[in-house]
């Protein structure tokens, strides 16, 4: 059977939609039952060659993805979305909807980074507001003589990509530190700004942002520090999260041990799992002093990312989804006390679709690193300004975080080498075409402090310019005991002679290992949601030697592709949450 090669018309799809994952070509089975091996260690491929219709543009904006994350008003995107993905709303009528809205979004603002590579990417700042005005006072949460005005007490901004792979949620602590600029006073009883022009203030906590200058000025703020455009913007109360809570019957949680807040009093009266109503989650995502964590709103942090995941596994488990009555519950209690802008029921149906596939594991939560507390008396959380920006840079150009699970899906990847520069200077992406012209290996230096590991620890997937290199390569590495998985296994041209594993943050010494069995090979950070590690076979048109891998324990001499100058790696200690994660 002839294997196609990828086309043009293929490389505009991945261009269209940023789909880089989707657009590998696959081998037909039989035609791998007439090259490969009986080795077991080999999967085998699956299904016909197919490709994925070719999208007219871009996708706009959708929503149904982020409906599965975020805390307060994530539980709201979650309704939204799941009416939405079952077609029927139940008799919620748009005006229930888009009839909240505020002015909050700034989509032409210059601290925008390379608008083009966001280009169908969907960014939902989400807070919840932390006000005593009405009911919230019988919350816990004090009246307004205790404080006035409502600030962001979570802030949590959401990134869905454009080609609908991950999910990532970053969230923001209360008292980092920002400079504010100049805002239009915001009065949070009638939801208007007025003409009067709160004072720009430097090294100012970010929920202070919100209480002056409401969603507008909270925008700017953020986009400023994620270089993000924001596209839509959702705020909850302490009233509005609770009665969503008690809409979907409770949330469960996990905790090792009792917890008490110094301010709240008991939070959990008892350690294990357990439901909680609205009320005992709020408390529960509001603990900021409770010394059995010792972490302040670190802890508190954490514990919004597990009761989330939480939250969101029971969505995704149908429970919610199959009872329209809780559904619509929950949908009511929502728009009852939330603002939006950026919202509109029809972007959420079509987002609705495009992300019906997504999976607890591709949902990840980041917090924002820290280099500890000012020194000028006020406590505002310092930002790590090189791993705040590594972090949004991978969120823009789609790089890699930790913390990510495995792929979903059995589609693989299209070669697609790029650097990350913080010099303002764009990224790139390098494209295929149906008649590449590889070029030179990209620089390298040694890389330091690698060693092997066991070959049966993790898997392989083989990128190759034919078929037939690709099986013999494959062939070759199960030979030598590695797994490699067949499934996520492909033909894609690279842009290089170089043979490169790639890798992903937590698997470059199974790359260095990978490498130390192909002579020559160097390795790459880079993106591997499919397995551990993804070979990329240089397009020079031989097949690679494949020799005895080093022995796991062994100290080994890797090249390493060379970092561009001005690329800042992600910081090792980032607090990661991932959606998947059920341990207590």
């Amino acid at each position: 059977m002839r294997i196609p090669d990828l086309s043009d018309e293929t490389t505009r799809r991945r261009l269209a939609a940023k789909a880089a994952r989707a657009n590998r070509i696959r081998i037909p089975e039989r035609a791998a039952a007439a090259e490969r091996s009986s080795s077991s260690i080999l999967r085998p491929l699956s299904g016909k060659a197919e490709l994925p219709p070719v999208p007219s543009k871009p996708a706009r904006a959708r929503w149904e993805a982020a409906s599965r994350l975020v805390a307060r008003a994530a539980v709201v995107l979650l309704a939204v979305s799941s009416l939405a993905a079952t077609g029927a709303f139940w008799g919620v009528s748009r005006g229930a909807l888009e009839g909240k809205g505020v002015l909050a979004l700034l989509l032409n603002d210059p601290n925008i980074k390379d608008p083009g590579q966001q280009q169908g990417d969907e960014n939902f700042l989400l807070i919840g507001a932390d006000t005593r005005e009405g009911d919230n006072g019988k919350l816990g949460a004090g009246d307004v003589n205790d404080v006035e005005g409502s600030r962001s007490d979570t802030i949590i901004l959401v990134n869905i990509p454009a080609s609908r792979a991950r999910v990532v949620a970053v969230s923001f602590p209360r008292d980092l530190q920002v400079d504010r600029p100049a805002c239009a006073k915001w009065n949070s009883t009638t939801k208007q700004y007025s003409k009067e022009i709160q004072p720009a203030e430097t090294h100012s906590k970010i929920n202070s942002a919100y209480m002056y200058g409401g969603p507008r000025c909270l925008v700017q703020v953020v986009q400023k520090l994620s270089g993000l455009k924001v596209n839509h913007f959702i705020g909850e109360d302490f009233e509005g999260f609770s009665k969503m809570v008690d809409a979907v019957g409770g949330v469960q949680v996990c905790s090792t041990k009792p917890l008490y807040d110094d301010e709240l009093g008991t939070v959990l009266a008892k350690s294990g799992s357990q439901t909680l109503d609205g009320a005992q989650a709020l408390q529960y995502v509001r603990a900021r002093q409770i010394e059995a964590e010792g972490t302040g709103d670190y802890g508190r942090i954490k514990r919004q990312q597990r009761f989330i995941s939480s939250l969101l596994r029971s969505m995704l488990s149908q429970k919610i989804l199959a009872n329209p009555t809780k559904l619509n519950g929950l949908l009511e209690a929502f728009t009852d006390r939330a603002v939006m802008d950026g919202v509109k029921v029809d972007d959420l149906l079509k987002l609705a679709q495009s992300m019906q596939s997504i999976q607890t594991n591709k949902v990840t939560f980041i917090t924002i690193p820290t280099t500890g507390t000012s020194e000028d008396g006020m406590n505002n959380e310092v930002p790590n300004d090189d791993g705040v920006r590594a972090i949004f840079d991978a969120i823009i150009y789609d790089k890699p975080l930790p913390g990510e699970g495995g792929s979903n899906t059995s589609s693989a990847s299209v070669v697609t080498p790029w650097t990350v520069e913080t010099t303002g200077k764009p990224a790139t992406k390098t494209t295929t075409s149906s008649t590449p012209q590889p070029g030179p290996p990209p620089e390298t230096q040694p890389a330091e402090g690698v060693k092997a590991v066991s070959v049966k620890g993790f898997t392989v997937q083989v990128v190759a310019p034919t078929s037939t290199i690709l099986y013999k390569v494959a062939m070759a590495l199960s030979k030598q005991g590695f797994k490699v998985d067949m499934t996520s296994s492909g033909v894609a041209h690279s842009d290089t002679v170089a043979t490169i594993a790639r890798f992903s943050p937590e698997s470059r010494d199974a790359a260095a290992t990978v490498a130390s069995a192909i002579p020559g090979a160097i390795i790459e950070l880079g993106s591997t949601p499919d397995a551990d590690v993804e070979l990329v076979v240089g397009s020079g048109g031989d097949v690679p030697t494949v020799v005895e891998p080093a022995a796991p324990g062994a100290g080994i001499v890797a090249n390493e592709v060379k970092a561009v100058d001005g690329v800042v790696r992600l910081p090792e200690n980032l607090t990661v949450t991932n959606g998947a994660d059920t341990t207590c």
